[in-house]
This record gives structure tokens, C-alpha cells and sequence, in this order.
């Protein structure tokens, strides 16, 4: 999920390679109200045509660069591309070393542009019990780090708060119909090689409230100085799920 800073524009990737795009419209109370101008379209691949198989265009995040590109993160076949403002082709980037061993469908499920450029990428698969690994670039490369990730929940998620740190979003799922959401913040300071990371957590979301299988996050500063969080859900084709846009104010 990708908000832009004035909140009008949304751009949203699928795990079947689509990408959906819209003009955000909000009530006079500043609340999120609805879609218009909607946008349904594929992303390319390196030879210009549309991503149409499943491990080519299993999209499992995004995250804006700094010359205003968009970096994807694919899982299946695990890489990054960056798809630059107004080109269809996009350009391989380097990835880290260790993402060729992350099981197929566990590779970088939250990817962030930090406020100093660079970019934090955390995998769903697991590094040890309770852990993932993760990388933060710099100009030399990837290093590696690790997040905890705990209690069964599951990575799915991350955005950059304007203040500098990161949001975690995680999801605990179980076959006993157990469904539960919550938000993690890692302070910024944390954030650097080799550190274990060990979010916050600020916000959770169970059952009777809104829940569904949220896996995007955008963060953004509102018109007041307020902190505006906003989720998106995966209904993963299934009838019984639903695809949700939700905004929330994050209290300080």
C-alpha cells in the first residue's frame, strides 16, 4: 500500500502481480469516505509484458525510493524491482544474499523507506524461534538484522511514521478461527546492522472490532499535525473475506 503525503492518492499492489490505483475522498470531518478516478492494471516484467503467473507476480510489498520510484519485493522467486515514474519496465536491484534461502512463500513481507534513505526489509520466514530476519541498506549494500516476531503472530507489514520510527504490522491466525491484528513501533534509533529489534506494541485489533487479513500499511502526517495509519486487507480470492481500505489517527 502507498499513500501520498497529501493523502489524495493511493496505489496498491496484489500478490497476482496487479496494481490498483484511485483518488481518495474524505468527509468534512476528515474522515476516509470513498474512492474515485480507479485505476486497474498489471505490473511489467523485465521484458515489458504483463506479470501473469503466480511466482512471477507474487508481490509482497512496496515502499517509495528516493528519486520518487516505487521498490516491489516478490516472493516465489525472491527480488526487488524498481519501477521508476513513468516507465512500465522495471530495473532488478541488488538484494540481499540470504534472500535466496527465505522459503518460497516466506520472503519480504514489509519494506520502508527510513527517513535517512535508506530501506528496511523484514522476511516472514523465520530466522530461529521467535525472530526474523531482516536488512537495512546503505551505499555499500544489505546488512543483515533480525526482528522479533513472537506469540504466533506474523509479520505482514511496515511504514515509516513521520517522526522517524517504524510500524510493524502483524497477524495471528490460527485454524481455530482465532484472528487478531496488531501494531508494533520500533523507535528509530534502534534500527541499524545487526541489532535484534523488538517493536512496541500500540495498537491490536480483535474480534467484535473491524478485522479481516490486513497485510499493507501506509503512515502519513494529516492536515492538523496529526499521525494518520492506513491499513489494507487481502481477501486471497476467498468469498468469506473481504478486501478493506481502513484510516485510523494514531494518538500520541
Amino acid at each position: 500500500l502507498g499513500i501520498s503525503a497529501d493523502g489524495r492518492r493511493l496505489v496498491a499492489l496484489s500478490d497476482s502481480g496487479h496494481r490498483f490505483s484511485a483518488r481518495l475522498e474524505y468527509d468534512r470531518s476528515g474522515n476516509l469516505s470513498g474512492l474515485h478516478d480507479t485505476n486497474f492494471g498489471s505490473l511489467a516484467g523485465l521484458d515489458g509484458r504483463s506479470l501473469s503467473s503466480k511466482a512471477d507476480g507474487d508481490a509482497e510489498s512496496m515502499a517509495p525510493g528516493v528519486e520518487g520510484e516505487i521498490i516491489v519485493a516478490f516472493e516465489r522467486r525472491h527480488r526487488l524491482w524498481r519501477y521508476r515514474p513513468g516507465i512500465t519496465v522495471p530495473e532488478p536491484l541488488p538484494e540481499p544474499v540470504e534472500m535466496s534461502d527465505l522459503p518460497f512463500n516466506n520472503g519480504v513481507e514489509a519494506l520502508t523507506l527510513l527517513a535517512d534513505g535508506s530501506l528496511l526489509a523484514l522476511s516472514e520466514g523465520k530466522r530461529d524461534r521467535d525472530a526474523v530476519v531482516g536488512w537495512i541498506s546503505d551505499r555499500n549494500g544489505w546488512s543483515v538484522l533480525t526482528y522479533r516476531a513472537a506469540d504466533g503472530f506474523r509479520v505482514t507489514g511496515a511504514a515509516t511514521h513521520p517522526g522517524g520510527d517504524v510500524l510493524v504490522l502483524e497477524r495471528l491466525f490460527t485454524l481455530r478461527g482465532e484472528n487478531v491484528i496488531r501494531l508494533k513501533r520500533i523507535t528509530a534509533a534502534a534500527i541499524k546492522a545487526g541489532a535484534r529489534l523488538d517493536g512496541k506494541t500500540i495498537a491490536e485489533l480483535r474480534p467484535p472490532l473491524t478485522i479481516d487479513n490486513f497485510e499493507g500499511i501506509e503512515a502519513r502526517q494529516g492536515p492538523r499535525g496529526e499521525v494518520l495509519v492506513y491499513l489494507v486487507s487481502d481477501d486471497n480470492f476467498n468469498t468469506e473475506q473481504r478486501t478493506l481500505l481502513m484510516m485510523f489517527e494514531l494518538l500520541e
